[in-house]
């Protein structure tokens, strides 16, 4: 329940946003949020499967009208990463336009991803998850969820290194507490792939980061000290 509501909260914080000129010129966001905001609140109750009837047509347009964009598309989710996005491209040879769209078409991928892994169809999730990081790379939430989708089907490489990715992002977007949240929840997840993997060390290495970050946080002290518990090469 507890990854349901963090996971929540950060994401409808990045749900009003409608930042790109197709945004303002089309017809109005409000009811596609609405939509959003119904789907996650369907996840709260525990009840996946409403969500992704809630979201599936919003996914289905998303592909109508962006299916065979040229344009480089990402979603903003927030104004400092749509305007990194929007310059990403400016010195490349192709000369190929970009698009920053709604940040809700991205939510509505990560609703669909999330719904699966509570309905057990993690390998399912991972295309949602993956096509949310392709369109916002630099956000942290879409990459900490495809190392969860990992974890579950325990590719443990895999995991780590999309924990890894996130924990590199974030400061492109964030500061401050904000951004130690972010190192917080990727370090532990990176660090519980390499657990997973009897990678004592790095595992500890990066714990004691989280604890910089996140002092006297429980569940941190509690992998410690399974560590601590558990290896057996006395360093």
């Amino acid at each position: 329940m507890k990854r349901v509501i963090v996971a929540l909260a950060l994401l409808l914080a990045a749900m009003p946003l409608a930042i790109s000129p197709a945004a303002a010129q089309s017809d109005s966001q409000e009811p596609m949020q609405q939509t959003l905001r119904e789907a996650t609140g369907q996840l709260r109750a525990g009840q996946p499967a409403k969500a992704i009837k809630l979201v599936d047509p919003l996914l289905a347009r998303f592909d109508a009208d962006y299916g065979d964009e040229n344009r480089h598309l990402y979603c903003g989710e927030t104004q400092q990463l749509a305007l990194i996005y929007a310059a990403m491209h400016a010195q490349d040879d192709d000369h190929r336009d970009t698009l920053v769209l709604d940040s809700g078409w991205c939510s509505a991928l990560w609703v669909k991803g999330f719904a699966l892994i509570d309905l057990g169809r993690p390998q399912e999730a991972l295309s949602y998850y993956q096509r949310a990081a392709d369109l916002s790379p630099l956000y942290p939430l879409y990459l900490i969820e495809l190392g969860y989708g990992y974890k579950e089907l325990e590719q443990w490489d895999k995991s780590a290194e999309a924990y890894h990715q996130a924990a590199a992002v974030a400061p492109m977007g964030y500061q401050g507490d904000e951004l130690n949240a972010w190192y917080r929840r990727a370090w532990y997840g990176e660090a519980f792939a390499y657990i997973e993997q009897g990678r004592w060390a790095e595992a500890e290495a990066l714990l004691r980061k989280c604890l910089e970050v996140a002092p006297d946080d429980q569940k941190v002290l509690s992998e410690l000290q399974y560590i601590a518990d558990n290896r057996d090469d006395g360093k």
